[in-house]
């Protein structure tokens, strides 16, 4: 981020930001009592101190809120014809956190839902399987580019990453 010329880096913090706000924004609005913020090493996680207090419904909304609000800005801009790197940065972060994988929101979205009809365990072993399908489809698609363009090798990478926190992160969906 340091080197960044192109002001990339600093379109995506920024989309990431709104991301994150969007997110605490709706939990105020439901009258939640607080969140706390993590900066981990594998991500930032808000930790909204009253879900397990409110609706299933209401947690799934917050969980899928930060994606809504980024794509949702990303048309806002092109409506606007200000179509342009954090336009770009904000369609991909929305529909990039809407994926269902486990340490995404569309993860943790899918786990509310599987969780109101099955068993913790069943929910997490059927959010697991319904991954791997999306981490499959993603190598797919990351292999295709990389053997395209013969050195665009970041989807592959953040495949591998993403694989290796769905085998060694414990708490995926909580």
């Amino acid at each position: 981020m340091l080197f960044d010329k192109s002001g990339r880096s600093a379109c995506c913090v920024l989309a990431a930001a709104i991301h994150e706000a969007a997110h605490i924004a709706l939990i105020r609005a439901f009258k939640g009592s607080g969140v706390e913020v993590c900066l981990c090493i594998s991500d930032l996680r808000i930790i909204d101190l009253d879900s397990s207090i409110r609706p299933d419904h209401k947690n799934v909304l917050i969980s899928l809120f930060g994606p809504i609000v980024n794509i949702a800005l990303y048309f806002l801009l092109k409506s606007l014809g200000i179509f342009g790197m954090f336009a770009e940065c904000n369609l991909a972060l929305g529909l990039f956190n809407a994926v269902p994988l486990p340490s995404f929101d569309g993860g943790r979205a899918l786990y509310i839902l599987l969780r109101t009809r099955f068993s913790e365990h069943t929910s997490i072993a059927v959010l697991r399987y319904i991954a791997f399908g999306v981490l499959a489809a993603l190598y797919g698609i990351a292999v295709y580019i990389a053997v395209s363009t013969g050195y665009n090798y970041s989807l592959l990478i953040i495949c591998a990453y993403l694989t290796l926190l769905l085998f060694f992160k414990k708490d995926c969906c909580v």
